[in-house]
């Protein structure tokens, strides 16, 4: 049996040379991001993905069989369509927030933070309705996957972390 180094006719195999200008990237000068980060990241991507499409179909629901709903409240059909769009841009805001978050800005993990406890006030000042539990729940995993299992010190190390040249 010949090994995996060798051509049938028995020579040895040699490795593909590289692309002219093309070099192995360095490994990662600093620490690792943390899981928890990204944990909190693909918390947040569920539950905004959660909220869009119960926020959809809760309005789709209301603007065709909800009339005698709608009709018992003067004016409810233009703060449905406000509170709809507010959620979505929300959600949308959120999961751009998650994103820069993985990308080491501390500025939008502090933000992403912000919405979190946001969304933990709203979602238990609404919980009769039930839905929110997804949000409440996935908020409050936010806030503490943000700032657990090592999240402070990889953004101390960020670049972005750093103050700038001067200001001392």
């Amino acid at each position: 049996m010949r090994a995996m180094s060798e051509t049938p006719l028995g020579e040895q195999l040699t490795p593909a040379p590289y692309p002219p200008g093309w070099t192995v990237p360095p490994e990662s000068s600093g620490p690792r991001r943390p899981g928890t980060v990204l944990a909190a990241a693909i918390v947040t991507w569920t539950a905004s993905a959660v909220t869009l499409l119960g926020t959809a179909s809760m309005f789709t629901f209301l603007m065709s069989a909800g009339e005698p709903i709608l009709d018992s409240f003067d004016g409810s059909r233009p703060l449905l369509v406000a509170v709809a769009v507010g959620i979505a841009v929300w959600s949308v805001a959120a999961c751009l927030l998650a994103w820069w978050t993985l990308t080491g800005r501390n500025w939008a993990r502090i933000l992403l933070a912000l919405s979190a406890g946001a969304t933990v006030v709203v979602s238990t000042s609404m919980f009769w309705l039930g839905v929110p539990f997804v949000s409440l729940f996935g908020g409050i995993a936010v806030l503490v996957l943000l700032f657990i299992g090592g999240a402070n010190d990889w953004y101390r190390t960020r670049p972005a972390a750093r103050e700038p040249e001067g200001m001392s």
